[in-house]
């Protein structure tokens, strides 16, 4: 597909999954005078839901190591070209309602998630 835009076979493409995440941060990047790339704004998150109900997610400081210890940033640079922003609720925040801004935001901050007092231990 990214061959038939850059040739000229193809006008557009529309919709998630036509080219990685790669495909498009290159097209968008490096190829400028060749195509146009727009891209909307998200209407759902990609997120990982942890069970909260079963051990060991189910005790509070073990969900918030989890969630100072994991880099959202690095994971998106790496695995999505850095076209997202990290996700900070369930919905969008341009979603409708879905625009609260929740404190203390959860960051990525390693060393605070070593400093938690976790009852699991750290692997």
């Amino acid at each position: 597909v990214k061959a038939a835009l850059l040739d000229g076979s193809l006008d557009a493409v529309m919709g998630s999954g036509v080219l990685t995440e790669a495909e498009v941060a290159d097209l968008k990047t490096n190829h400028t005078d060749d195509v146009f790339v727009s891209l909307t704004e998200p209407i759902q998150n990609r997120i990982i839901v942890m069970n909260t109900a079963k051990s060991p997610t189910d005790d509070l400081q073990v969900r918030k190591v989890i969630i100072h210890g994991v880099d959202k940033a690095a994971i998106i640079n790496k695995e999505l070209a850095g076209l997202d922003e990290p996700a900070e609720s369930l919905f969008p925040k341009d979603a409708p309602y879905a625009s609260a801004h929740l404190t203390p935001r959860p960051d990525y901050d390693f060393e605070k998630a070593r400093l938690l007092n976790c009852p699991a231990p750290l692997n």
